[in-house]
């Protein structure tokens, strides 16, 4: 309470925002769901600071210098052509699993509908990123997030209700780094083409939220591991 005026009226500070699509979470249960957790993980873990994007601020995306696309399966022709020009046109973006393959009816594409911002097709995605200059911006493309606990197997306390027995519970069980957290997070950096906000050496446990309120920002650090206090961090911050 004694500095709850450094927190109110506030605007966050993101360097990348993170589309939460509609259609791709209400069509599939899971596996966009599982992608989209843990690419969100990865920045909270790896200390960059992002926001959340929904549809239909896909219209102005200035605010951001990446857009982060994790497994966003359905993309309408319209969204696509959106953030193909906000890529062409400086922007940063980074990709994963099958982003863009139907469309906002969940009707398979032939191909990627970013195929040509991925440097892959649908058939060939390979294993590592692939990384791309595109016109002013940069994208990436990263055929899979792992995730480090794999689907496990349904048990009676995840069934409540007999409508849910066909649905997985993305419960705090699948809350880990995934296995490929660094190149995620190094593929975030290099589609932002720069430094971004805030760059700090601590351990994973500290994460970072960043405001600005006027012409003053104010760097807020939480160390989670309270048993290992953490000292002596380094921080490059812009102002």
């Amino acid at each position: 309470l004694e500095h709850r005026n450094l927190y109110t009226e506030t605007e966050d500070v993101t360097d990348v925002g993170v589309l939460r699509s509609f259609a791709s979470l209400a069509y599939n249960n899971y596996s966009t769901h599982l992608s989209t957790i843990l690419l969100e993980q990865v920045l909270i873990q790896a200390k960059v600071p992002f926001g959340v994007v929904f549809d239909e601020d896909l219209e102005d995306l200035s605010a951001y210098r990446v857009l982060a696309l994790g497994n966003v399966e359905c993309l309408s022709d319209r969204q696509v052509e959106l953030i193909r020009t906000f890529v062409r046109g400086g922007g940063g973006l980074v990709a994963t699993d099958e982003t863009s393959l139907y469309t906002e009816w969940r009707r398979r594409r032939r191909d990627f509908g970013l195929a040509d911002l991925f440097g892959v097709s649908v058939a060939d995605r390979g294993n590592g990123p692939v990384k791309l200059q595109v016109g002013a911006g940069r994208a990436v493309y990263l055929p899979r997030i792992v995730p480090t606990v794999e689907r496990l197997p349904k048990s009676e306390g995840d069934v409540g209700q007999t409508i849910q027995q066909k649905f997985w519970t993305i419960d705090n069980r699948y809350w880990y780094l995934p296995r490929n957290w660094d190149v995620i997070s190094g593929a975030v950096v290099w589609a932002a083409g720069g430094a971004l906000s805030v760059e700090i050496d601590a351990p994973l446990t500290a994460v970072v939220n960043l405001t600005r309120k006027g012409d003053r920002i104010c760097l807020h650090l939480v160390n989670y591991d309270y048993a290992h206090p953490v000292r002596g961090m380094g921080v490059d911050l812009k102002v």
